[in-house]
């Protein structure tokens, strides 16, 4: 048992029964202002208008086209055969129903018009082309029926069409298209690409299978997603928006519905902002956390010299990331599951997390960005990782965070604060690592002793104890009581066991906080609201029925428990 002697610092104001909570208090001094780092959404449009979410039609104004295989029935004006084709090229609704083997549905009308097709039904399987092809329009508007099955299938070799060869998905439309409905729809790309639109892509409703040799969905100038459920199976990448010319273009926005997408590359990529505001997403890329990107890269070719003139599929880097943006990605709610071999959420901006449940395994980082990453709300579960978080900057204000990592926990090549919020850590290497100071000011922080013993708990020059409940095991690098505003207890005594609890009490043995170690520790660095001057007395070895999964709890008396440590705490 030893005595040790802590210097004074000043008690900020703190509701333990708001430790997991977000409220306004004065910030630290050292406190995170990422403001800058925020990604805006100001111009970026993500409303769905009141046509792509209408389904209604006019049955007796419609055109009707009954395919017939070979041939098809049209009744109307505005849809004609042409060598093979059924080309529409006069606005209206057209419904179709049946099968057709012979050509494709071509799309060709001013670019003021807009058409609304009306599968009903309907099967199109092209030998030589894709399925739908539409070259011009205003918009165009696909509704799935309810209760109908329908299907696009396009041949595996194309002939050239319109003299243009970029011409590769099974719906490829040169237009704004948006797909809405109650029905179902298949997609197979047997050529390369499932879905593809030049302009904008709005999936509103509907149940729709995508199988593709190449991209499942792709919208170039972005791709809205809302009360649709889509499955995908993909060659290369799942979901994508790949206009990098225009800066409010480009952008994946998902504000509901369920997405199951399993690709041999990226699961879903931004060249701009991803943007999940509700829904379900369950991602499996690159076969999942079991590969690696080193595991998956041929061992007997020279590495390809990339033509910086092209951006086809075969001239990209291999990437297998769960989500991705070459700027911000933003999950305010919903349900998240990743297994990637590669990243599971990698932003060459910013990560901001406000609320929903994420579950993330990975063959490499779970999260990586270039900027911050900022967890104001939610629940985030690294549940297989080399490292969990990375970033320049990171701030929990808010949420749960529960790491295992093989690696590093947290990391950072600038600065790490909690806030607010619930962080639970179990790495092999330090759980916290930061370059210039990693400062707690609110909230619950918990740390496991690492695998390695040889590595600190927290690897960081500088660590500032400022609010909060705070347990971290194991060595940590710094004399955290020199920079602490609220106090702090750091202390060594004998080893103690494995999934073994500590606890700090006062004299009167009121314990003021407890957490149970996944390893065994024979150091501790404990910081509390209710720690002031006087006598407080480590323990170790008993259970709390009153504790989360995780051994934590403040409050109350403590019985049958070991002291292996006393600490004066002193002007």
């Amino acid at each position: 048992m030893r005595k040790l002697s802590l210097i004074l610092a000043l008690l900020l104001t703190f509701s333990l029964a708001s430790c997991t909570g977000t409220k306004t208090v004065t910030p630290h001094p050292n406190a995170l202002d990422l403001a800058a780092d925020v990604a805006n959404l100001t111009q970026l449009d993500f409303t769905f208008s009141s046509r792509d979410t209408d389904t209604s039609y006019n049955e007796g104004s419609a055109v009707k086209i009954t395919l017939e295989n070979s041939t098809a029935q049209i009744s109307g004006d505005g849809a004609v055969i042409t060598d093979g084709d059924i080309v529409i090229s006069k606005e209206g609704t057209y419904v179709l129903s049946g099968k057709y083997t012979a050509g494709m549905l071509k799309i060709e009308c001013t670019d003021t018009e807009k058409v609304q097709i009306v599968l009903n039904g309907a099967e199109i399987l092209s030998p030589d082309s894709p399925a739908v092809y539409v070259k011009q329009a205003d918009k165009v508007f696909f509704t799935l029926v309810k209760d109908t099955e329908n299907k696009l299938v396009d041949g595996d070799k194309y002939s050239i069409i319109d003299g243009n060869s970029e011409i590769d998905a099974t719906l490829f439309s040169r237009s704004d298209t948006t797909i809405n409905g109650e029905g179902k729809l298949t997609v197979i790309g047997t050529n390369k690409h499932g879905i593809i639109s030049k302009d904008d892509l709005v999936i509103a409703g509907g149940d729709i299978s995508v199988r593709s040799k190449k991209v499942g969905i792709t919208g170039k100038d972005c791709v809205k997603i809302d009360k649709a459920t889509i499955t995908i199976n993909a060659g290369s990448d799942g979901i994508r928006s790949d206009n990098n010319d225009d800066a409010n273009r480009g952008f994946v926005y998902i504000l509901s519905g369920k997405i199951d997408i399993t690709a041999e590359k990226d699961g879903i990529q931004a060249e701009n902002v991803l943007y999940v505001k509700d829904g379900s997403i369950k991602l499996n890329c690159g076969g999942g956390c079991a590969n690696t990107v080193e595991s998956l890269k041929p061992s007997d070719k020279q590495p390809t010299v990339l033509d910086p003139n092209k951006t086809s599929d075969e001239e990209k880097p291999e990437s297998y990331k769960g989500l991705k943006s070459d700027s911000d990605i933003v999950i305010l709610g919903g349900t998240i599951i990743a297994d990637t071999a590669d990243v599971c959420m990698q932003a060459n901006g910013s990560i901001t997390v406000g609320g929903g449940a994420i579950k993330l395994s990975s063959g490499g980082d779970a999260i990586n960005t270039d900027k911050a990453y900022i967890q104001n709300g939610g629940a985030l579960y690294t549940v297989k990782c080399i490292n969990a978080i990375a970033a320049a900057n990171v701030l929990i204000n808010g949420g749960e965070a529960s790491i295992i990592a093989s690696e590093l926990g947290i990391s950072a090549t600038s600065r790490i604060e909690v806030r607010y919020g619930y962080v639970i850590t179990d790495t092999t290497l330090s759980a916290v690592n930061s370059s210039e100071f990693f400062l707690v000011s609110g909230g619950t922080v918990l740390l496991n002793p690492p695998v390695d013993e040889s590595k600190p708990v927290i690897a960081s020059p500088s660590i500032i104890t400022a609010g909060g409940n705070f347990v971290a095991l194991g060595n940590v690098a710094v004399n955290a009581t020199d920079t602490a505003y609220q106090y702090s207890v750091q202390s060594g005594f004998d080893k103690q066991n494995a999934d073994t609890s500590i606890f700090l009490c006062d004299a009167k043995d009121n314990f003021l906080i407890s957490f149970n170690s996944k390893r065994a520790y024979s150091t501790a660095l404990i910081s509390s609201p209710y720690i002031k001057e006087g006598t407080y007395v480590i323990y170790s070895g008993a259970k709390l029925e009153n504790s989360d999964a995780n051994g934590f709890s403040y409050g109350g008396r403590l019985a049958g428990a070991t002291q292996i440590a006393s600490v004066e705490i002193q002007k």
